[in-house]
């Protein structure tokens, strides 16, 4: 009898602590949701889009509507790699005092997800951190143009705030770069980082560094978006960073759920999507707006072909993991 009251405590108390864990989970997330300016994080979305513009438009600040959503911008400097095919921008927001850098995702999704095989390398500033190579390639190819521009602006707003900000691939640069603007800043509070539809960049370890340098790091997921879960764990056993804001219906701007990179594993957020329902179309379109510049229509079509082309890729993807099992 003494035994069967000892087990049927243990169970009360178990499920005590599994709903307190429950309820706690739920306040969390309540109050990272409060701190979340989702309007900003639109304003973002679009220097993001904008560096998916032309070259020539981005200088002058013409590029339609990505622009026009932003119109206070000055001092831009734009700057490219031909060789890795990066572009971006960087420039100084006077209304908001802030300095934005933004990184053009990749024009070819199908390639670098078709490589996202390549082995990781060291990253040199923490120990047993990796990352993936073509990754830290991209960054490196446009972090000298960024620091520049950084710099030069910081003399004449010393107290600026540092937006950086990618989609894509973009997004992955965009975290990298963040690491080495920070030395030019008093205060790692200084930066933020915005990234949509980003996917893993390194280790455990990594992320770990990466949580405590930068912790101002948001990571905006589109529902069934397929890219942020690459590459997949089977193939690289990387993680996710900062915090997560999973956006739950991908024509609204206000159905999200928050979560940080330490709680998603039993959490949630996008990590409880199922392989079979990731979607591309999800990764071409964030709060029902097109990611691409609006300006160049072309664009659009192009990575609409390569999302019926990339929804093959995963499908055969899952084939082979599936077999793993």
């Amino acid at each position: 009898m003494i035994y069967k009251i000892i087990f049927l405590l243990g169970i009360i108390i178990s499920s005590s602590f599994c709903s307190y864990g429950y309820i706690q989970n739920q306040l969390e997330n309540k109050l990272l949701k409060e701190k979340i300016n989702i309007q900003f994080i639109k304003d973002v979305f679009f220097y993001s889009k904008a560096s998916y513009c032309s070259f020539e438009n981005l200088q002058t600040w013409r590029c339609g509507d990505d622009c026009l959503h932003n119109p206070h911008m000055q001092h831009i400097r734009v700057f490219e790699n031909k060789e890795k095919n990066s572009q971006g921008f960087c420039g100084y927001n006077p209304v908001q005092n802030q300095i934005v850098i933004a990184i053009r995702g990749t024009d070819n999704l199908n390639n670098w997800i078709t490589n996202l095989k390549a082995f990781p390398v060291d990253f040199p500033s923490c120990v047993e951190c990796q990352i993936h190579m073509g990754f830290r390639d991209h960054a490196q190819s446009v972090q000298e143009d960024i620091n520049l521009c950084v710099k030069s602006i910081l003399k004449q707003y010393i107290n600026a705030k540092i937006v950086i900000t990618g989609h894509s691939l973009g997004g992955a640069i965009a975290t990298l770069v963040s690491i080495e603007v920070l030395k030019y800043l008093k205060t790692k509070d200084q930066v933020s980082v915005y990234t949509f539809g980003a996917p893993k960049i390194g280790n455990q370890n990594f992320v770990d560094y990466l949580n405590q340098q930068i912790p101002n790091s948001y990571r905006i997921v589109n529902y069934y978006d397929a890219v942020p879960h690459l590459p997949f764990k089977q193939i690289l056993d990387f993680k996710h960073h900062g915090y997560e804001i999973w956006m739950t219906n991908p024509d609204s701007l206000n159905q999200f759920k928050v979560c940080h990179s330490q709680q998603l594993e039993h959490q949630g957020c996008s990590s409880q999507v199922s392989l079979l329902n990731f979607s591309i179309k999800n990764h071409i379109s964030y709060f029902g707006i097109y990611t691409g510049c609006t300006k160049d229509l072309y664009q659009k079509e192009f990575l609409e072909h390569q999302n019926e082309e990339l929804q093959k890729y995963l499908n055969k993807i899952y084939q082979q993991l599936e077999k793993q099992v």
